[in-house]
């Protein structure tokens, strides 16, 4: 119910998206401009979900939000059977978005502006 009340207001009042809105990032990897990086930030749920796009490979994974601010957004996703995290981590202020699976060397990411539609 509170949910609805604030998005009836906002859009009597006009103002811009609200923070549990979710947005869309479209990044390609700095080393690989081909390989593209969808990235849906959903703060209700406390997910962050990239898809992955290349020539060859093509994947989906749901990160849990452990961190959130006006910067950034970190999401982790711990691999099932051999156990090590895949952590995604999105610099708002900068526009990117760095990846580190099992603590090794991190791949980057450079963002366009965020939408708020698909």
């Amino acid at each position: 119910m509170r949910i609805t009340l604030a998005l009836g207001l906002s859009v009597l009042l006009g103002c811009g998206p609200l923070l549990a809105d979710t947005v869309y990032y479209r990044c390609l990897k700095v080393t690989n401009p081909r390989e593209a990086l969808l990235v849906t930030i959903d703060p209700l749920l406390g997910e962050m979900k990239a898809e992955h796009s290349g020539a060859i490979l093509r994947s989906r994974r749901v990160y849990q939000i452990d961190m959130m601010d006006e910067a950034t957004i970190r999401g982790r996703y711990v691999l099932p059977i051999v156990g090590f995290a895949i952590v995604l981590e999105l610099d708002r202020v900068k526009g990117r978005v760095t990846e580190t699976i099992g603590g090794k060397v991190p791949t980057y990411y450079n963002c366009e502006p965020p939408s708020s539609t698909l």
